[in-house]
């Protein structure tokens, strides 16, 4: 299912606070909000990637253009959710660049395993 940022934004606010509650006790709380963060960043981050294939098929686009057309597609809704969460006075920064960083490694291992 093809999500919004507004969508992505809330269900980014939820996953972070699931995620906080089940760390382990003993941990920093600034250990933890981190991890949290991190971990959060990846699971939004690998939704917008499983995402592009279903973009690809509901457009019936083969072409590398039109890939690389919805993998910008998919960073620019990165950036709106990072913009959406930064009005919601989070204790943290989210980078926006979080994106392109986790979708080069995906296609990179993607690419080593053919």
């Amino acid at each position: 299912m093809i999500k919004k940022a507004d969508d992505y934004a809330r269900d980014f606010v939820i996953k972070y606070e699931e995620i906080l509650s089940d760390i382990e006790p003993g941990v920093s709380f600034c250990d933890a909000e981190k991890k949290a963060l991190i971990d959060t960043v990846v699971f939004i981050c690998q939704q917008l990637v499983m995402e592009i294939k279903e973009i690809m098929l509901m457009r019936k686009a083969t072409s590398d253009s039109a890939f690389m057309a919805v993998v910008k597609e998919q960073d620019r809704k990165w950036r709106a959710i990072v913009r959406r969460l930064a009005k919601k006075e989070l204790p943290f920064n989210i980078n926006p660049d979080a994106f392109q960083k986790i979708w080069s490694q995906f296609h990179s291992n993607m690419m080593k395993h053919g």
